[in-house]
């Protein structure tokens, strides 16, 4: 049985990767070829890279390896978030980009329980 905190590493690492893809595909539709770039090279390479840091200084761990890819992917995708204006009306939920990004997200997150 996995523990708490790994099931919430994936969970977490789950829903980063999900909202990179979603703003991924936003940015290949809108042509925004840079922010494309650093949502499909630089979350995977951040976090790789992050891994390798920490592991090789702090030792080896699920868990950890999990966190340290949720935490480069949410970075990633709120800088390139900021970068495309994905936050329309600050300090507000643009509910359309909810029910998208839930719809998109649920099934992902529901479907790695399985698998």
């Amino acid at each position: 049985m996995p523990s708490l905190a790994f099931t919430l590493g994936a969970c977490l690492y789950v829903l980063t990767r999900s909202y990179v893809n979603f703003l991924s595909e936003k940015a290949r539709r809108e042509v925004r070829i840079l922010d494309y770039t650093l949502l499909q090279l630089g979350a995977p390479l951040g976090s790789l890279l992050l891994t390798l840091l920490l592991t090789t200084t702090l030792g080896a761990s699920p868990t950890r390896v999990l966190l340290d890819f949720a935490l480069i992917h949410a970075i990633i995708a709120a800088l390139a978030a900021w970068r495309m204006k994905a936050f329309a009306r600050p300090g507000q939920v643009d509910r359309a980009l909810l029910r998208s990004a839930i719809g998109f997200g649920v099934p992902v997150a529901i479907s790695n329980l399985f698998g």
